[in-house]
């Protein structure tokens, strides 16, 4: 699996072209269970890869494979990416969205929205997502269905970009 990810990521990324100028990006670096929308590698690149998750998810554990034994390794999808040398370092940006069980008055357009506002909000001296060139989605499930949806909702906001997406599950 980790083979085909890498491939595929290899052949769309590559095609973006983007620039290796990674700064604090760091592919051992796994975050903590609550981290939420956050750079996981920001850097002046003009390609970013978003990583979206699933239902009743996070953007810790949709994207991070615990060892089947005491002798495994974890590996964290967004740090394939970054240690993947032909993938030439582009930025990359966690996005979540509100995933709970509790979350019956909470729909599709509430999620696209928060989903969305993160893409075009700045993180201090950080550009935001829509300010990059190239954006490159990977979405788990439900992430997927919301990404898809916020292109379409938002397709202006993304006309003269270079939009991927790549859905896994």
């Amino acid at each position: 699996m980790r083979h085909i990810l890498v491939a595929l990521l290899s052949v769309l990324v590559c095609s973006f072209a983007a620039k290796a100028m990674a700064q604090n990006c760091d592919s051992t670096h796994i975050p903590p269970q609550s981290a939420t929308k956050i750079w996981h590698c920001a850097n002046a690149s003009d390609t970013v890869v978003v990583f979206v998750h699933g239902l009743h998810s996070s953007t810790r554990s949709a994207w991070l494979r615990q060892p089947q034994s005491t002798g495994g390794q974890q590996v964290y999808w967004p740090n394939l990416v970054l240690s993947d040398a032909n993938l030439k370092q582009p930025s990359i940006y966690l996005a979540s969205f509100y995933t709970s069980l509790q979350a019956t008055g909470y729909g599709m357009d509430d999620a696209a929205d928060e989903l969305f506002a993160q893409l075009k909000t700045r993180t201090g001296a950080q550009a935001a997502v829509l300010e990059k060139k190239n954006i490159f989605f990977v979405a788990h499930s439900l992430g997927g269905i919301l990404t898809r949806k916020v292109l379409v909702k938002y397709a202006n906001e993304f006309a003269g970009k270079r939009v991927g997406l790549l859905l896994v599950a």
